[in-house]
């Protein structure tokens, strides 16, 4: 007697099984298309193969579509199974029994075509879900690898470029051999390093996360890690002022933000030497959206300025900026920085959608203004309420109005994909 489990992939592999009204859709690819898939994406090819040619081995296929049936904790019914196990990819309605679907994958067993089709269902949604948290942590590893790659680069151009600084206005004489071979390793570094800080920052414009910041706790920070990092290579800091209100949250990509608040401090700290002060001014802005504000952060020097070429040379990363033009003195006419920090936190910046403008004159000074937005409730921006159900989805929605002031309702998670992708949050139903 053949094993029933022949029985199952004959039906199956054969197309007899057509997804059922009781049994959850496998949408415009029939069952027998969905399990040719679900068995190759698996690696179970020969289970296929067993089906065609007659074999009645069924070491392959049996463990592992039982595994998955068993994945599931408890005889009890099961909602919305592809949202749960796919990460809401897709709205599908199932009611089938997990004590029915353990008994599926139990030998001697054949279950009747109503579960045939939910068991197809549940091994390709398992897949899917598999699949999806596979691409999470590969995704996940590129941004940590990504954003290595551009802490380092960042850090050892400002570390060489301080280095070159101090060596130029510390020594004589011999000194210039010093000069010239740290700027012989910057120029390398920023030159080897530049293509990775690309591709870094043209992937986080696909996959950067952001979060909620108070910006006030965050420049303040940032303002005291700048002034001790240019303490050594200035020799004195120049005052800096800041402006913020308190209790101004913003959605940001956290560590690209601080470093892009940093090295703009930096800079306007290097460009003020002996010149002038540093100021940093954060005000909201006029205009209010259902979920926050506007909110502009200026960051202001009084040094000298750079011309309207020399600005876009500052944001290019193919080039250097001219900087300030007394270092660059001391350094024999070489520019006093690489522009490679700025430019490439300014790719960064675009990613995470966070305008920069650069407004700066010879003799007046340089000004970068960031745009950010400001998020009223920490808990919740905009309630995005996923529910089939209109009725109690509409009693949801007018509870959070009231409460949050916006809220919308789909009745899928793919319909809910264009409103997360403004409004940066999903609340899912209870």
């Amino acid at each position: 007697m053949r094993h029933p489990w022949h029985a199952l992939t004959r039906l199956l592999t054969d197309g007899i099984g057509e997804s059922t009204d009781s049994g959850g859709s496998l949408g415009e690819a029939s069952l027998q298309e969905a399990w040719t898939e679900a068995a190759a994406r698996m690696g179970l090819v020969r289970l296929v193969w067993w089906a065609e040619r007659g074999d009645t081995e069924p070491s392959l296929a049996y463990p592992c579509l039982r595994s998955a049936v068993r994945s599931y904790p408890g005889p009890r019914r099961y909602r919305a199974l592809s949202r749960s196990i796919c990460g809401g990819e897709e709205e599908q309605s199932v009611e089938v029994d997990g004590a029915v679907l353990a008994a599926a994958a139990l030998p001697g067993r054949l279950p009747p075509r109503a579960v045939l089709s939910e068991l197809a269902t549940l091994a390709l949604a398992l897949l899917r879900k598999h699949e999806l948290i596979a691409e999470r942590r590969r995704t996940q590893q590129r941004l940590a690898q990504a954003d290595a790659t551009a802490a380092a680069g960042h850090d050892l151009r400002n570390e060489l470029t301080r280095a070159l600084l101090f060596a130029g206005r510390g020594h004589a004489g011999d000194g210039a051999e010093v000069v010239r071979a740290l700027g012989a390793a910057r120029d390398l570094a920023q030159s080897a390093l530049l293509p990775p800080l690309q591709h870094s920052y043209e992937r986080a414009a696909e996959l950067t996360t952001l979060g909620l910041v108070d910006l006030r706790i965050l420049v303040t920070e940032e303002i005291r890690a700048a002034a001790a990092a240019a303490r050594a290579p200035l020799g004195r800091v120049p005052s800096v002022r800041l402006k913020c209100p308190k209790r101004v949250n913003v959605l940001v990509h956290e560590r690209t933000f601080r470093r892009a608040i940093r090295n703009a401090t930096l800079n306007a700290m290097e460009a003020a030497v002996g010149r002038g002060s540093v100021s940093l001014l954060a005000k909201r802005l006029d205009s209010v959206t259902t979920s926050g504000h506007g909110v502009t952060l200026e960051i202001e020097d009084q040094g000298v300025g750079m011309s309207e070429q020399e600005v876009r040379r500052f944001l290019d990363p193919r080039g250097a900026t001219v900087g300030d033009s007394a270092v660059a003195d001391d350094l024999g006419g070489k520019p006093a920085s690489t522009g490679l920090g700025t430019a490439s936190l300014a790719l960064a910046l675009t990613a995470s959608s966070i305008p920069l403008r650069v407004r700066s004159a010879p003799g007046v000074g340089t000004r970068l203004t960031f745009w950010l937005r400001e998020i009223v409730d920490l808990r919740s921006p905009v309630q995005v309420v996923v529910d089939p159900d209109v009725r109690r989805a509409r009693r949801r929605i007018e509870v959070l109005r009231k409460r949050f002031g916006a809220a919308w309702a789909v009745e899928s998670a793919a319909a809910a994909a264009p409103l997360l992708r403004s409004e940066w949050t999903v609340q899912a139903p209870e």
